[in-house]
């Protein structure tokens, strides 16, 4: 996109602040140089935010590597996430790209979700497990874009949040594992002025 040197990179060599640790639905944790979110059981989602303050206007782009997935596992960014105490807790916009080849996006307000893309097979998705993809998310005013390997796939306009963090997220469907693995994560702060 040509944007320039990022405001904010991470490799995860070092211990820079994402959310990290063991839950009941699996765990966050930095190894050998990435970020891994290993979900246990269906139906089960974990998510970490990074250590970049709250931003509205930004692209945001990470290496995504599938280790263990079934075809409707998703993974991917949490965007404009409320955190505790601000007017926009339990609120985030979600792109995802799931391990059978397809992509969407969704709305959470409130903790209620909404889809903004529905569920669609996409050719730019590298499927199953293992697999490498780079994904990223621009996002300026209430226009959203969704990348897939330098590709958009698909764009939209929802002014419901107006800003807020940056994260990953893993979501199982039915499988007893999902593990995915996050590197090179580059963030590029767009506010005028």
């Amino acid at each position: 996109m040509g944007l320039g040197v990022p405001d904010y990179e991470d490799n995860f060599q070092i211990d820079s602040g994402w959310e990290t640790g063991p839950s009941a639905r699996g765990a966050v944790s930095r190894l050998d140089d990435k970020l891994v979110v290993s979900v246990r059981g269906p139906a089960s989602i974990l998510s970490s935010l990074s250590p970049a303050g709250p931003l509205a206007d930004f692209f945001v782009e990470i290496e995504v590597r599938s280790e263990i997935c079934e075809a409707g596992d998703e993974y991917g960014l949490m965007v404009r996430a409320g955190g505790r105490g601000s007017p926009w807790q339990d609120s985030h916009y979600r792109f995802l790209i799931t391990c059978g080849g397809a992509v969407r996006a969704s709305r959470f307000l409130s903790g209620v979700e909404g889809a903004v893309q529905p569920l669609t097979p996409s050719a730019d998705v590298i499927p199953g497990a293992p697999a490498v993809n780079r994904i990223g998310v621009s996002a300026i005013g209430d226009q959203f874009r969704f990348f897939v390997n330098d590709i958009q796939v698909f764009q939209f306009e929802d002014g419901e949040i107006p800003g807020g963090r940056i994260g990953v997220i893993v979501r199982s469907r039915r499988g007893a594992q999902t593990t995915v693995s996050f590197d090179d994560f580059r963030l590029w702060d767009l506010a005028e002025g």
